[in-house]
């Protein structure tokens, strides 16, 4: 009996025991801990991580550790990149709550600089050259490595195929540097422009700048203007001194053409108007055109800025014809600016065409002894209402033409410069006495032409009267180009330099319409009107509004001009 009581006992108290070790091994939370809540970003320095159950076991060995929701091979945690990094622990689907660890940077102890903040992608002639100094300020750039997104490179010079953004430091040894940030710039054409290069130091005048690139999209507000190297706010130049102005643009690291300003006193004035003649035929046909002149100026042709006005009323071209008989006032307008002359004009009903000489100054540009005639004879003459005056460029010179050729070689010429009048091998001249002594004192013909600009053509409408019939001639249209640019070998004027820079070239003979050079065949009945129109196609590279029409009427026999006629396109001439 005693015995049973004691095994029954046993029985009791093991059950017991049982009973209390499955109530202790069992888990209802999870408490990660850290030894240290901050850690150096330097590979190094390392935090531990533990794990308890509620009642203080330890767990570490059974628990899996994640960092930022990516598992972590055992329970310690190292890193070379600075952020904040979450921890947690998990068993048997049962997740500690997260605690967070700081990895902040270690302190760089190399200094890293760059000669430049950006490079073009794909441009391989630009190179980024970095430099590094000690916390002493010694230059160690010989004795450090160089990485670019944490790749090394060799040397010290990067260069960045692809757009983007690169990070860059340098190490030496377990030092290492700030961290730069490299914009690798998309490479581009970029072009400047500016609506005036000539500008007057009167506090008002300014220029306008726009970029562009060869897409021809807008880039003026992102890019840099620069004038004579130095940066501008926004896009407009208001001058503040007299002098000659370099201007570029800059996109990203992408340079633009060079514009050049040149800024002058401001200009005073005398307005004068020049008429090509006095009297005007009263037929509606007939045409009197006007130019405009700044005496004070050097005799700057400002007809395409003036408004003209005919017996005060203002006209809307710089031309006028009419059917009465009368006596006009001419008078022009710039701004404020007012003629202080007034021109008169009078129209008749009698036909009086005017006379005019024809000459050909045959010159270059590369020809050194050229402005001997250029400048003296053909600058100052080839404006004047009864001159008209081609120049023919020849030999190696960019304006030279087949056709200006041929007429050298067809006068026998020699040399240059040369200047032919009236087409007429044997009728040549030295100078401006020359020329004028040669205008004729009346002509039986006169040409009354207008013309239109058409986009790249040249619209003509004209009218041929003669006062004599007259047989065996021939007609010649000439397109020539106003004020082209170009440097002018020099060997004449030594106050110009060698050679003139820039000089303007007035009346270069470009080509003939149809390239008859000696011209058609024409016949006129003594006071009968002609009417021919026709249409003259302009190369694209010319500038329209610089192209003038040269009309001569030539003997058959000798190709001898009786007279000729000039018009600007897209204005218009009288008799």
């Amino acid at each position: 009996m005693k015995r049973a009581l004691f095994l029954i006992t046993c029985f009791i108290l093991l059950f017991s025991c049982a009973e209390k070790n499955n109530k202790m091994d069992l888990i209802e939370a999870i408490k990660i801990k850290a030894d240290k809540t901050t850690i150096a970003a330097d590979g190094v320095d390392m935090v531990t991580l533990t794990a308890v159950a509620q009642n203080e076991a330890d767990l570490t060995s059974r628990v899996t550790f994640t960092v930022n929701d990516k598992k972590l091979d055992g329970n310690t945690f190292k890193t070379d990149k600075p952020g904040t990094y979450k921890f947690a622990a998990s068993l048997d689907n049962i997740e500690s709550d997260e605690i967070t660890v700081t990895a902040t940077a270690k302190e760089a102890t190399l200094v890293l600089t760059s000669d430049k903040g950006s490079v073009l992608a794909g441009n391989p002639k630009d190179w980024i050259t970095f430099n590094v100094k000690d916390k002493n300020g010694q230059d160690i750039t010989d004795n450090c490595d160089f990485f670019i997104d944490n790749e090394r490179i060799v040397g010290n010079k990067f260069r960045a195929k692809n757009e983007g953004q690169y990070k860059a430091i340098a190490k030496r040894g377990d030092e290492f540097s700030n961290e730069l940030t490299i914009q690798a710039n998309k490479m581009q054409d970029i072009i400047l422009q500016v609506d005036k290069v000539e500008l007057f130091l009167d506090g008002k005048d300014k220029a306008t700048f726009k970029v562009y690139n060869k897409d021809n999209e807008d880039l003026t507000t992102r890019a840099q203007i620069f004038i004579n190297d130095k940066p501008i706010e926004g896009n407009v130049f208001v001058p503040t001194a007299v002098g000659l102005f370099r201007v570029t643009a800059d996109f990203n690291g992408n340079k633009s053409n060079q514009v050049s300003i040149t800024v002058k006193e401001p200009i005073k004035y005398n307005l004068v108007v020049k008429v090509s003649k006095e009297r005007l035929v009263s037929d509606g046909v007939d045409v009197v055109s006007l130019r405009c002149i700044n005496t004070l100026d050097e005799d700057r042709d400002l007809t395409k800025k003036v408004k003209f006005y005919l017996d005060g009323r203002e006209l809307d071209k710089n031309y006028f014809n009419t059917t009465q008989n009368k006596q006009f006032k001419i008078t022009a307008k710039l701004g404020e600016e007012v003629t202080k002359e007034e021109v008169m004009v009078t129209s008749q009903s009698e036909y009086v065409p005017t006379p005019r000489v024809y000459f050909e100054l045959f010159t270059g540009t590369w020809c050194p002894y050229c402005p001997r005639l250029v400048i003296p004879v053909m600058d100052k003459l080839c404006d004047e209402p009864q001159v008209v005056a081609s120049g023919v460029h020849g030999g190696r010179d960019k304006f030279a033409t087949s056709e200006g050729q041929r007429l050298f070689n067809a006068y026998g010429l020699e040399g240059y410069p040369t200047i032919v009048v009236g087409r007429d091998k044997n009728n040549q001249a030295k100078n401006r006495s020359d020329i004028i002594n040669r205008i004729p004192e009346s002509t039986p013909i006169g040409m009354a032409v207008y013309t239109t600009i058409t986009g790249s053509a040249l619209d003509v409408d004209m009218t041929i009267k003669s006062t004599e019939t007259l047989n065996d001639l021939k007609w010649v249209v000439i397109i020539v180009e106003d004020k082209l640019i170009a440097d002018q070998a020099n060997a004449v004027y030594p106050k110009y330099g060698n050679p003139i820079r820039d000089m303007e070239h007035r009346y270069v003979y470009r080509k003939t319409h149809s390239s008859s050079i000696w011209g058609e065949p024409i016949s006129l009945t003594a006071n009968e009107v002609m009417k021919k129109k026709f249409t003259v196609q302009l190369d694209s590279s010319w500038k329209a509004e610089n192209c003038n029409l040269f009309i001569i009427i030539t003997k058959a026999s000798d190709n001898t001009v009786i007279t000729a006629q000039k018009v600007e396109a897209g204005s218009a001439s009288g008799y």
